[in-house]
């Protein structure tokens, strides 16, 4: 009983740090604008990915991101879906029921290297499991900026490309930069970018539940 107390005791704290994480927001104050650029929050339940419209921002991200990180000849896509994470965790675990019991414990422990899954989308963020932020164009500029900054790069400046990693032949994996850990988990490395973006989200959000909320009180409708 001592044991079973001692294992559950530090998951429930766990827990309940990340529904008062989720609760309190950050850049409270930030407004979407009218006419701003459409973004959208995407989650999977147990990832959740920015999507970025083509062209939209400051960074060409076609240029920028290595050759041969699409496999195939995709039809043309209209948005790119960016997520950051563990590397052996992110490949291994698309869904929910992908999770095994020792990746995740590998995870938490920080010690792996890191990825960025970049995605090309055909339709940007118009699924009910997501949501549509407005944004300016310093504050996608900002956006922009963090998420190239989660890329390693090789020498000349390039995301150094993670051969055969993707799920199909619409996306693919760079390295990324950062560790990892429960306390920076996948969700919350998208909840500060959006924070060092000025934009409103959570204070804490290791699951989806926090980033999608605070989206939700910041006027953001679901997709369609």
């Amino acid at each position: 009983m001592l044991a079973l107390a001692v294992v559950l005791l530090p998951l429930a704290c766990y827990g309940a740090a990340a529904l008062v994480g989720a609760a309190i927001p950050v850049n409270r104050g930030f407004v979407m604008p009218t006419q701003g650029t459409p973004v959208w929050l995407c989650s999977n339940g147990i990832h959740t990915d920015l999507v970025l419209p083509a062209g939209a921002g400051p960074i060409d991200w076609p240029a920028v991101l290595p050759p041969g990180l699409f496999r195939g000849m995709p039809l043309p896509r209209s948005a790119f879906s960016f997520g950051w994470g563990d590397r052996d965790f992110y490949r291994s675990t698309p869904t929910w029921r992908d999770l095994r019991l020792a990746t995740a414990l590998k995870a938490i422990g920080g010690g792996d290297a890191t990825a960025v899954h970049v995605e090309l989308r055909p339709d940007g963020g118009h699924d009910p499991a997501c949501r549509e932020l407005r944004l300016a164009a310093t504050t996608l500029a900002r956006v922009d900026g963090e998420i190239l900054a989660a890329m390693a790069r090789d020498p000349a400046g390039r995301p150094m490309l993670i051969p055969g990693a993707g799920f199909g032949p619409a996306d693919g994996f760079v390295a990324g930069t950062g560790h990892y850990s429960i306390f920076l988990t996948c969700n919350d490395w998208l909840r500060r970018t959006l924070a060092r973006a000025g934009i409103r989200t959570a204070l804490w959000s290791p699951f989806p539940f926090g980033l999608m909320w605070q989206a939700k009180a910041a006027g953001a409708p679901a997709g369609s």
